[in-house]
């Protein structure tokens, strides 16, 4: 009796090595995309929250000389609270707010700080400018006025935002400066 003859099968169960490597290259260009993506919207979230704590800041200023608010230390009988004033510190990237007292006739004058806030590594102040020429802000008291001026901040040297300053002290924000 004879033996059929069995032929080979061959075995078709994995993937061939051009399919892996396409698969693969798909996986990696998907893979850079969303990174870089993730970054950038890392970099606008972190120039935004800058924005938002510069805006605070100035309208706490506001809402402070509007109440008439009088820090104790500094700002204590006879002195008188003249208004709250905010610094821009460019070359630091740093923002201060601070009561301003006086003796009540302009002299004596002292001020004492509230709060200060500090913008991240990366979000630079690229220029101020203060209707009377410094980089103070003032809100005085018993006046809705306020030296206006603008504010502009730099996000990793790509992106900008304005921050607009009016003379009524309404605080807005625009893209560029």
């Amino acid at each position: 009796m004879r033996l059929p003859k069995l032929k080979p099968r061959v075995l078709n169960n994995g993937f061939t090595l051009i399919e892996l490597i396409v698969v693969i290259s798909v996986i990696s260009i998907l893979a850079t995309i969303g990174i870089v993506s993730f970054v950038n919207y890392d970099r606008t979230q972190q120039l935004s929250g800058s924005v938002s704590n510069v805006v605070n800041l100035l309208n706490q200023a506001k809402s402070n000389s509007l109440s008439q608010v009088k820090p104790k230390a500094s700002c204590s009988q006879p002195a008188v609270l003249d208004g709250y004033e905010v610094e821009v510190d460019g070359s630091n990237s740093k923002l201060t707010l601070s009561a301003r007292c006086s003796s009540g006739d302009g002299t004596d004058l002292t001020e004492e700080m509230i709060t200060s806030i500090t913008l991240p590594t990366n979000i630079k102040i690229s220029s101020v400018i203060a209707s009377d020429g410094t980089e103070t802000f003032f809100y005085p008291l018993f006046s809705k006025t306020v030296n206006g001026g603008s504010i502009c901040l730099l996000g990793y040297g790509l992106d900008e935002k304005l921050i607009t300053l009016s003379n009524l002290g309404i605080v807005t924000v625009k893209s560029g400066c």
